[in-house]
């Protein structure tokens, strides 16, 4: 079911509790790297924005994300990390506090080493950040949120139809890249064989107010993770048959708190 934005009412169960907010690591410049926490077990859902420091929107995108989410009980886990570049985010660079990309530093089979790739995988702390939350979430489900000179819905893995459904619902043209070396699709999708979807914003989100942003992409990503295999569903959807576990958490149509 795709919501048809924030003034659609939707029968959702009494409010819940905020989500929890940890801080998974600290940056090269001491800025803490939050993840936001729905549900207990592992599996589910894992949001990523901020990962370029000069895609301010998306990483304000998946913020609003966090503020407009509240947890119920359940099963269904969704892990929320808005920024994961501070650092980058702070001076709108693309690259961390020592010019590596990110996006480039994880430990794949493709890694290659180059300047801007980090001197090993893993080498900056914002990478181990992402990683440890990888591991200890184990999400059958990534969305990865960037913004582009191309604006499109890439994936990686068995991700083909969550990916069509993201590009339906935005208008976006749906497309395969390729995993690149030492990137969250190539660890992901390619190394583990796990569905993720990349939502390459519009490069003009990063000037757009964030109620700009919800309006046009928040429902979209809502129902991006209530998507096939993500473990969880839309809260107010009909469940689907086989029976995923109830989710950990629902949509507030306006902030929760």
């Amino acid at each position: 079911m795709l919501v048809a934005g924030c003034g659609l009412r939707l029968a959702l169960p009494s409010p819940g509790t905020a989500p929890r907010r940890d801080v998974a690591a600290r940056s090269v410049r001491g800025d803490p790297i939050e993840v936001f926490r729905c549900g207990q077990e592992a599996g589910g859902v894992l949001v990523v924005g901020g990962m370029h420091g000069d895609e301010r929107g998306g990483a304000a995108l998946v913020r609003e994300l966090t503020i407009r989410l509240a947890c119920t009980d359940g099963g269904g886990a969704l892990n929320v990390m808005p920024v994961l570049n501070p650092d980058g985010l702070y001076v709108a660079a693309r690259a961390n506090a020592r010019g590596v990309d990110l996006n480039r530093n994880l430990p794949t089979h493709s890694w290659v080493p180059r300047p801007a790739h980090g001197g090993w995988p893993m080498s900056e702390p914002e990478s181990r950040a992402l990683y440890d939350v990888l591991v200890r979430a184990n999400p059958a489900f990534v969305i990865s949120v960037h913004e582009g000179t191309e604006p499109l819905v890439d994936w990686d893995g068995p991700a083909a139809d969550a990916a069509q459904g993201l590009g339906a619902c935005t208008g976006l043209e749906v497309r395969r890249i390729g995993a690149l070396p030492g990137s969250l699709g190539s660890l992901v999708g390619v190394d583990w064989g796990r569905p993720l979807v990349t939502l390459e914003l519009p490069r003009a989100a990063s000037s757009l107010p964030v109620e700009t942003l919800w309006a046009t992409y928040g429902h979209c990503l809502l129902e991006a993770v209530g998507q096939p295999g993500s473990g969880t569903r839309l809260a107010g959807s009909a469940p689907r048959r086989g029976g995923h576990a109830r989710p950990a958490w629902r949509w507030c149509p306006q902030a929760c708190w």
